[in-house]
């Protein structure tokens, strides 16, 4: 079973001058279980004499070899021959196909390379390619990993400093998949383009890499690490510990280790780290019960629901450990920490009850400590300024900034062009600098002037309907402030633009026209003199939008409001 830290070597005679003992010797001082070298291009050799003696030195430090082989599938059977050649040429401990762009859309000659190759050798086997099989539908994914032994997906975070949060989303597409061999991913020790890995990005993918429980990681690339990229890099990656699974959470309990009890525990704090309600929720049986302080949730379907405004508004873009585990038999007690861009929890504290491999019982409690306010704050001087999800103009836009908007600064782009920046609403996203200018404390936004029920809607940008069968519960309360029939209230397909205007005037202390109809309040209230574009089920969402006159029927303001 491979387990632990392991790296990708391209060219031997590029890593420490050629010096085979020089690369032992750092592997061993690392830590290396494992080291990945090349040895095939195609149907070609590759670093064709310097294999064995780095083989050599590698197992005397009790550093495992595994070899590598680019494939290129236009002669899948000369590949698979290349690669058995190799393998029986040399004393390697496991081989990885590195498969990219080349195989898209060839699945026979995956297949063909897959068969022979599994049919002459007797090594584990890796498939090394792509981090999100649904960005790249067109790969022949069923064809290598139905014959693979582990999946080391190449996790590269180019362009991004986030890497917690792509491995988070690797791991949950590939567990949607139809085989799914343990994951070993990959991540990025090097420079490209002008973009670096930090050290406090390899430090974090190690971490969120052990909070999934996956058995090891790997980094590319040993030359363009060592000779290009900050020392801190390397020592960082040197430096990590990674224990073994087995011994890194501590067990209290007199279970026999690996049973299906202490399995469900290891497999609730995966689930937990992909932040998807189904696959937690896929833990529960059909009847069990969720107890929180404030409420009880019972039942399946509506666990599912609770983890998916869990993940999406109480606690974001979070990560997940467990520190503890005790019980025996058909119960046990759990201590965990999370951290997200909400706050941290450091008191998880739960007691989960378990019949035939599924959770029935679950009381949790825990505390949110809210993140440290960030004192840097910037003001809008645009009209409208794009948020974007990266670092770049060709990148995609998941917010809409509005002029004298307050935002606070939480990170700088290397070229200090682009500013991350977080909205008072919690959206977090990458805007350009000219359109921002900082502001003292104390300085209040454009919102100070506006009526309540104003600043209450700005409070909710941002929340919108969930895809699928699943309903945001926010927009469920929407409804309810309404008398709209209780069936129609608890579906966010429902239309909810007049439900998200009553629910605002409610909870600013003004009645509102109680009714789900937008036709409603023609005759609510009275006329008012100023226009808001910012309303709920916009494009699906609650947004600032400009619209014509011709699309607005009234403009009504509460009849006792004084503003």
């Amino acid at each position: 079973m491979l387990e632990g830290k392991g790296f990708y070597i391209w060219n031997i005679n590029k890593c420490e001058h050629g010096d085979v003992e020089e690369i032992a010797g750092k592997a061993a001082v690392a830590h290396f279980s494992h080291v990945l070298i090349k040895i095939a291009d195609g149907t070609d050799d590759h670093n064709l004499n310097l294999v064995p003696p780095l083989a050599s030195e590698l197992k005397k430090q009790g550093v495992e070899v595994w070899g590598w082989h680019f494939v290129h599938g236009s002669d899948p059977t000369g590949e698979a021959q290349k690669a058995i050649q190799r393998i029986n040429a040399l004393d390697l401990d496991g081989f990885v196909v590195n498969a990219e762009g080349a195989y898209k859309n060839k699945h026979q000659a995956a297949d063909t390379y897959m068969r022979i190759l599994k049919n002459n050798v007797q090594l584990p086997i890796a498939l090394s390619s792509y981090r999100y099989p649904t960005v790249h539908h067109e790969f022949p994914w069923d064809e290598f990993l139905s014959q693979c032994d582990y999946n080391m997906p190449q996790v590269y975070w180019k362009e991004n400093h986030n890497p917690g949060e792509q491995l988070r989303r690797c791991v949950r597409e590939f567990q949607n998949l139809k085989y799914k061999p343990p994951i070993i991913p990959t991540g990025a020790a090097f420079t490209e383009h002008g973009w670096t890995a930090t050290a406090s990005d390899v430090k974090e993918f190690l971490q969120m890499a052990k909070s999934l429980f996956l058995k090891g990681a790997n980094f590319w690339e040993w030359e363009n690490c060592r000779t290009r990229l900050p020392r801190e890099v390397w020592q960082t990656i040197r430096n990590y510990e990674w224990e073994p699974i087995s011994t890194s959470v501590n067990t209290w309990g007199r279970a026999s280790e690996g049973d299906a009890e202490n399995k469900i525990v290891e497999r609730y704090i995966q689930a937990l780290n992909t932040n998807s309600n189904t696959q937690v929720a896929e833990l529960y049986a059909s009847d069990a019960a969720h107890i929180l302080p404030k409420r009880t949730i019972q039942g399946k379907a509506n666990i599912s629901n609770w983890y998916l405004l869990f993940f999406n508004q109480i606690f974001p873009n979070a990560a997940f450990q467990l520190k503890g585990v005790s019980g025996s038999g058909s119960s046990r007690h759990i201590t965990w920490t999370g951290q997200s861009s909400k706050g941290d929890i450091t008191n998880g504290n739960d007691t989960i009850g378990i019949r035939n491999g599924k959770i029935t019982y679950h009381l949790s409690h825990y505390t949110i400590t809210q993140a440290a306010a960030v004192h840097t704050k910037y003001k809008v001087t645009a009209y409208s300024l794009n948020l974007r999800d990266k670092a770049s103009s060709n990148s995609q836009v998941i917010g809409t900034l509005c002029k004298d908007d307050v935002v606070s600064l939480l990170n700088k782009s290397q070229d200090l062009y682009w500013f991350k920046i977080k909205t008072p609403w919690g959206l977090e996203g990458w805007a350009s600098h000219k359109f921002l200018v900082p502001v003292q404390d104390g300085e209040e936004s454009g919102q100070g002037d506006d009526p309540p029920w104003l600043r209450i809607a700005y409070q909710e940008r941002g929340v919108k309907e969930y895809s699928g069968d699943a309903d945001n519960p926010r927009i469920v309360e929407y409804h309810k402030s309404t008398t709209l029939n209780h069936s129609y209230a608890n579906e966010d397909e429902t239309a909810w633009c007049s439900s998200f205007v009553n629910w605002c005037m409610e909870k600013s202390n003004y009645e509102g026209s109680d009714s789900a109809l937008a036709r409603s309040w023609l005759n609510w209230g009275r006329d008012g003199n100023k226009i808001q574009l910012l309303g709920g089920n916009q494009s699906h969402e609650v947004n600032i939008s400009g619209q014509d006159k011709s699309n607005l029927l009234s403009y009504r303001w509460p009849g006792n409001y004084e503003g």
